[in-house]
């Protein structure tokens, strides 16, 4: 550690300190401190990104799923062949 003693204030008649002036800092930041920091940071961004997401799937909201016609049709076809005469009204997924 480097002490120098400076020259005395005017009219006070003290001197003034100065501790560790030109001294490098050698021991860097603490691993909690990176840690933490690190931490603080990714969240931060995670959290901007769902923000991001929310608001790109609240101006372009996901469309209704539409059902193929080669779908209705090939379902319209098993039905007549299972029950003649029979009509499909509604197709829907089972859960």
């Amino acid at each position: 550690m480097i002490h120098l003693t400076g020259r005395p204030v005017a009219g006070w008649g003290t001197t003034v300190s100065y501790v560790g002036v030109g001294e490098p800092n050698m021991e860097g930041p603490s691993l909690t401190a990176a840690c933490t920091t690190a931490f603080a940071m990714v969240f931060t961004l995670l959290a901007v990104l769902a923000l991001v997401i929310r608001l790109v799937t609240l101006v372009f909201p996901v469309r209704a799923p539409r059902t193929d016609p080669a779908v209705v049709a090939a379902i319209a076809a098993a039905v007549a062949t299972q029950q003649p005469g029979a009509r499909v009204v509604e197709i829907a997924e089972a859960p």
